[in-house]
Parts: C-alpha cells; sequence; structure tokens
C-alpha cells in the first residue's frame, strides 16, 4: 500500500518486476516512477515467457489517487499486471511501452501498457499509455484468466488515453463506457476490441483504428456493438455493425483523411471532427444524443471547427465555417457493417498525420 511520499525504482534484470506482491498493490497517494528494461525468460512453472513489468501482482492493483508513472522498454514489457482485476478509481496513471513481441513455438510475451488476467474498470483516474512496439503491443486489456472466464473493460468516468501499434483496448469479454472520455487510437489495427458485446451509454469516445480491414470499433463475429447514449466517433479501414435495437441513432460517411467535417442540425451544429492525416481508414461513424433515427442531417466537408469543448480533434457545442460542400445523411439505429472505401467523400453505408504525445 503506497499513501504518500514519491518512489523512484529502476530494474535491469531480465524479467525483474518494479513492484511485485502475492497478494494486491494498492496506491492512495504519493508519486511513484518506476523503469524497467530488462530482458525475458523463459519460466519453467508456466510453461511460458516472462518479461518484466512496472507493478506485477497476483492480486488486485487499485489505484484510488496519486500518480504513478511506468516506463518499461525490453521485449515484452508491461506497465501494470495483474493475475485478477485492475481497478483505476482516480490519481493519474502514465505507461510507455516500447518493448517488441517474442512469438515462437515455446510461448510468447507481448508488450502491454495494462493487462489484467481478470476485469479492468476505469471509474475515475487520468489514464495515458503509449505501445507502439508492433504487433501485440496493446494499451489496455482485459485477458480473462485460465479458467475461461472472459475478461471485462468497463469506463464510468475520468480520462482514458491510448496510443498504440495494436489492439488501444481489448477485451475478451464484455466492453462497456458509460461515461468519462476515452481516446483510442491503433495505427496497426483495431481501436476498440472486444471478443464479446460493446456497449456505449454514456461519455465521449474517439476510436481511430487503421486502414482496412482493421476498425475503430470491433466487436467478434457473432456478437455487436449497441450505441445507447453518449457521443461516440469512430474511423478505420471498415465500419463496425451496430445493432438495430440501439437506442441512439448514428450517421456514416466515408471521408478523406486530414479533413474536417461538422454534422449539423439545419444550422445547429452538433459537432466538428478532423480525421486522423495518415495511417487510419475513411470509414466514419458518427453518434450522438442530438440524432434522431429516420432524421436526416448534414454533413459538411472541409469546414473549420472552432469554440465548444474540444477532446483531442473532436468538438461539441462548436461554430462551424461553411466548408467546401455538403451531403444529406439519414440516421439510423441499425447500421450494416461494410467495407470502407478509400477517396472523395461521400455516405457512407454503414459503421466500423495520427495523433501523438
Amino acid at each position: 500500500t503506497i499513501t504518500g511520499g514519491v518512489l523512484n525504482l529502476k530494474v535491469t534484470g531480465t524479467a525483474d518486476k518494479g513492484i511485485s506482491t502475492d497478494g494486491s498493490i494498492r496506491v492512495e497517494g504519493g508519486r511513484t516512477t518506476i523503469l524497467t528494461s530488462g530482458g525475458y525468460e523463459y519460466d519453467t512453472d508456466d510453461a511460458d515467457y516472462s518479461a518484466c513489468a512496472g507493478m506485477k501482482a497476483d492480486g488486485n492493483i487499485i489505484i484510488t489517487a496519486g500518480e504513478v508513472y511506468v516506463q518499461s522498454t525490453g521485449v515484452g514489457g508491461k506497465g501494470l499486471n495483474s493475475d485478477q482485476n485492475i481497478m483505476l478509481q482516480g490519481g493519474k496513471v502514465c505507461v510507455v511501452t516500447t518493448g517488441a513481441r517474442k512469438k515462437d513455438s515455446s510461448g510468447s510475451t507481448s508488450p502491454k501498457g495494462i493487462k489484467a488476467d481478470g476485469d479492468v474498470v476505469l471509474s475515475g483516474s487520468h489514464v495515458k499509455v503509449r505501445c507502439t512496439g508492433g504487433e501485440g503491443a496493446e494499451g489496455i486489456e482485459a485477458e480473462g484468466d485460465a479458467t475461461d472466464t472472459e475478461g471485462t473493460i468497463t469506463v464510468s468516468g475520468g480520462v482514458v488515453e491510448a496510443y498504440t501499434y495494436d489492439d488501444a483496448l481489448n477485451s475478451t469479454g464484455d466492453l462497456t463506457v458509460s461515461g468519462g472520455c476515452v481516446y483510442a487510437r491503433a495505427t496497426g489495427n483495431d481501436a476498440i476490441d472486444a471478443n464479446a458485446n460493446i456497449y456505449f451509454t454514456g461519455g465521449v469516445t474517439l476510436a481511430e483504428g487503421a486502414g482496412a480491414p482493421e476498425c475503430g470499433i470491433d466487436a467478434a463475429e457473432g456478437y455487436t456493438c449497441y450505441i445507447n447514449g453518449g457521443t461516440v466517433v469512430a474511423i478505420g479501414g471498415g465500419w463496425q455493425e451496430v445493432a438495430s435495437t440501439s437506442k441512439q441513432a448514428s450517421v456514416t460517411a466515408t471521408v478523406s483523411t486530414g479533413t474536417t467535417v461538422g454534422l449539423l442540425s439545419g444550422s445547429q451544429a452538433i459537432l466538428g471532427y478532423t480525421t486522423p492525416s495518415s495511417g487510419s481508414g475513411t470509414a466514419l461513424m458518427l453518434s450522438s444524443p442530438a440524432l434522431q433515427s429516420g432524421s436526416t442531417y448534414t454533413l459538411r466537408i472541409g469546414c473549420t471547427a472552432t469554440g465548444g469543448t474540444a477532446f483531442y480533434t473532436l468538438r461539441t457545442g462548436c461554430t462551424l465555417g461553411t466548408g467546401t460542400s455538403a451531403y444529406d445523411l439519414t440516421a439510423s439505429t441499425g447500421v450494416s457493417g461494410s467495407m470502407g472505401g478509400g477517396g472523395g467523400v461521400s455516405p457512407g453505408g454503414g459503421p466500423g498525420g495520427g495523433h501523438g504525445w
């Protein structure tokens, strides 16, 4: 349990951990900085590879206040790693991993920013994760456990920012956003990916995935995405299928990279958004509580968006410039997934320079 003070920890040994316990880790204050740079090794007990981690707990990791900074540079290195659940309820958590994945016939270890074998619950912390080590470098993962219990991700508050090569947010179970602000950017895969259903009921979500066939938002085959509330913007190489039983409507369009678009109801601006300049797709989905199924809205292309509330390149309550062209779009609660096309700007058939720090 960390309640205050300043901890500066550096480990360089193979598969070493900055803080490790057979129980749980609880952070309630102070400033903790952990640097790991060691390599990986084969763990005969687990019959798999093991790598460094900033925090490793056989129990839960719970952060309610304070600041936690972790940087891991070795192959397969992780920031926060729990065999049970990770609950980030307050304070600030920043994780950077740069290592690559090790995978062969003997096993594998992949770099992860925040990884739980149980569930990940994000309810009030300011979380920033950056994982750029190529395939397997995921930001926030709820993997589930050895008994095949699925791991879920729940975001109900705070700010979550994940910039990664592989999935920015990934869960084996359901993934739910009910509040807070989520920015998920993946340059090589889906931004938000679940092996079960995805639910949006509130908050603000901006999901930017890679080009085709990756999506901004991707629920596994046999599952789907439900948009019941909140502001949701997703862009990638393909559109995510959205359930017709969703309570909130969406619109879709194929747009060019590095373009600012604005969505209007009559002359009233709903939102403005600038698409990534590179490394993403062109299939755009927009959903807002202001949209009504069956109603027609205007998508203004090449405009400016000023004022209002900004979250990365998304603005709500803003003022939109005149733009270069405009299209009418009809909102719908059910969207059939299909691949996005490249080039130009046109109404879409259904949803799916990047941002750095």
